[in-house]
């Protein structure tokens, strides 16, 4: 395979973060005229810090299991290849198709004189894929922010928030006012909108934006139980706002359309030797702290906690909070921009320096020995390497490091 479009593709990081629509909206209304504002298929948009992925996977999984397809799905990052961020029917289109698309952007940029970011690029492949397939529900997972992210050059239809945190405070603003308020001015008119459970500073900017906009707001309440395939209490609450979202389409949708879903990296568990691999990509304090309540309540003790992070991530908190459940075994994502994990280490602390050394994949054979557990979590990029390296990996022609996208400017979180 020819792998100059790849490189070409994944060399659009260096553009950065674009928050900004003019450039993308240009290249769609050449490419597809009266897209934005009328698209041939239903718009949910996800919007949210964390739980959106979880949240659109479900969401997904339900509308296909009620055959209201076919059914777009783009999310982000990928964890092993750049396809998995386009769904259609559930499967991800493979890299011909991707190169097709990048192929056929490329030559409309020439001739508007505009260059698109690697994020910008993916969902107008995304979108043009949709349409070419038919599609009738079009399900998009925000990126970064909402108001000027990518997924907002088309004019959804219903919008749905995932629980909102602090992240990226460099590109949102620094409280959770500004964060929130970025995310909320998606809402763009009279449009039903879901939420889950929001602190109350959030709480208050989804439903101003609401009453400015006349749009119909309601907060859910969190499920029972989860549904089967996803595993933690914080999944109730993007199942509920799955489902609200889900009932918008089929008002008799029922909790039990949503089990059987499937979601890489979300306490997925995987057989390793005599033991197991949990992998979990929560990436920041308010993904972490789920995630050590999500296994104290599932009763799963790791022996050992595979954890590294970004630089621009609270990494001495979550370190500290991951903690509390295990002894650490510290390892820099795959990429450029990692939290220096030295200074977070403690002297008993092993530190590795690469998710592929065979040091630290000995250290998690000889943890799982006797049929124990270890936690891999802190980036996707982390979870993508170990991954890939694992039976749960579906890539057979190698791998698309998600780090190899990752268009942020990674400077040390204060």
């Amino acid at each position: 395979m020819n792998l100059d479009w790849r490189a070409a593709l994944f060399a659009r990081r260096t553009i950065g973060v674009r928050l900004g629509l003019d450039a993308l909206e240009r290249v769609l209304d050449a490419l597809l005229p009266g897209l934005r504002e009328h698209p041939p298929f239903a718009v949910v948009q996800i919007v949210g810090t964390n739980g959106k992925g979880s949240t659109a996977a479900m969401l997904d999984h339900g509308l296909r299991k009620l055959r209201r397809g076919p059914v777009g799905l783009f999310t982000s990052p990928h964890l092993e290849r750049i396809g998995e961020r386009i769904r259609i029917d559930g499967q991800a289109i493979a890299d011909e198709r991707v190169q097709a698309g990048v192929d056929r952007i490329a030559a409309v940029e020439a001739t508007l004189g505009v260059s698109l970011t690697f994020f910008e690029v993916l969902t107008a492949i995304a979108l043009l894929h949709f349409v070419d397939a038919g599609c009738r529900v079009v399900v998009l997972e925000a990126g970064l922010g909402g108001r000027l992210d990518a997924t907002t050059a088309v004019h959804a239809d219903i919008v749905g928030f995932a629980h909102f945190a602090l992240d990226h405070q460099s590109y949102l603003g620094d409280t959770l006012e500004l964060i929130a308020a970025e995310k909320a001015a998606v809402i763009r008119g009279r449009i039903p909108v879901f939420s889950v459970e929001q602190a109350p500073a959030a709480r208050a900017a989804i439903e101003q934006r609401s009453r400015e906009r006349g749009a119909e707001l309601e907060f859910v309440t969190p499920l029972a139980e989860p549904p089967t395939g996803l595993l933690g209490h914080h999944q109730r609450h993007n199942a509920a706002l799955a489902l609200g979202l889900l009932r918008w389409f089929v008002r008799t949708a029922k909790p039990a359309h949503l089990d059987g879903v499937r979601w890489a990296g979300r306490l997925e568990q995987v057989e390793l030797g005599e033991g197991k691999l949990w992998l979990d990509v929560a990436h920041n304090l308010d993904g972490v702290e789920a995630l050590c309540a999500a296994l104290r309540e599932l009763q799963i003790q790791p022996r050992a906690i595979v954890f590294g992070t970004m630089a621009d991530k609270p990494a001495p908190a979550m370190a500290a909070k991951l903690r509390e459940l295990g002894p650490l075994l510290l390892v820099p994502p795959a990429g450029e921009g990692a939290f220096d994990l030295a200074t977070v280490a403690r002297p008993d602390e092993p530190r590795f320096p690469s998710p592929a050394d065979p040091q630290l994949l000995a250290a998690i054979e000889r943890a799982v020995a006797g049929g124990a557990s270890v936690l891999v979590c802190g980036s996707h990029f982390l979870v993508g390497a170990m991954r890939a390296r694992t039976a749960a990996s579906t890539s057979a022609s190698g791998l698309d490091g998600p780090e190899l996208s990752d268009p942020v400017t990674r400077r040390p979180n204060g």
